[in-house]
């Protein structure tokens, strides 16, 4: 009920530091309170080592399965065995309100997102603008974004490599509608497989994408992945 009450202690340089929710929006507030009211995973942001923030149900089912049986895993450690929490933000405009939440705590970060929330001009804020909203200082992310409010237009390809090196990762390979999304990735790599498990588990898309992980081996683009996000959490 008093996220300025909140202080979590952290190493810094060999020191003790204290991190606290300083500034954020009433709207940021409210969703931050609800979402650690609703849910001991929320909560449990705050003890993590890192946390991955996710679009949706089907990145929440498949990745950790996926991840936990990767050759990356199986040389550095699981997700679980690492405190590495996968953590849904249930949509592609909320990355910033979570990303705002862990930047102020110190909790390392990083953002597994689709292709669509790259492409500027489209009406929603860009992952860059959340991520730089949530208050986390990036000359390059800044850059990107003036170049796109000037006019100036930039591939995909480029934005995604970008992206890297500020902790924003994607499997997507563009922000076509048809191509963008982790749907379309499974549905490439395991044809089919999604609606056979709509039909074995329901409508939970958690449910789903784990029942397509758990019957198939880690993609080798999710193994890379992985690794990444690993050395971009700083937890091995």
């Amino acid at each position: 009920r008093d996220l300025a009450g909140i202080v979590r202690f952290d190493m810094a340089h060999a020191a003790t530091r204290a991190c606290r929710l300083m500034a954020a929006t009433e709207r940021e507030t409210s969703r931050i309170r609800k979402a650690l009211s609703e849910s001991a995973d929320a909560r449990a942001l705050l003890f993590a080592r890192g946390v991955v923030l996710v679009e949706g149900g089907t990145e929440l089912g498949a990745l950790p399965e996926w991840f936990a049986k990767s050759t990356t895993a199986a040389r550095l450690g699981t997700p679980d065995a690492l405190n590495v929490m996968i953590f849904s933000v249930h949509g592609d405009t909320s990355y910033g309100t979570f990303t705002a939440f862990l930047h102020a705590f110190g909790v390392p970060w990083a953002i597994v997102c689709d292709g669509a929330v790259y492409q500027f001009g489209t009406g929603k804020q860009q992952v860059f603008e959340q991520v730089l909203s949530a208050g986390v200082d990036d000359s390059d992310l800044q850059k990107a974004v003036d170049r796109a409010s000037a006019g100036e237009s930039a591939s995909f390809s480029d934005l995604r490599d970008l992206g890297e090196n500020s902790g924003i990762f994607t499997l997507a390979e563009g922000w076509d509608p048809a191509t963008e999304s982790l749907e379309a990735y499974v549905n490439l790599i395991a044809p089919g497989q999604l609606a056979e498990a709509a039909t074995v588990v329901g409508r939970s898309k958690p449910r789903q994408g784990w029942h397509v992980a758990s019957a198939t081996e880690c993609p080798d683009a999710v193994d890379v992945l992985y690794g990444k996000l690993l050395r971009r959490l700083g937890v091995t």
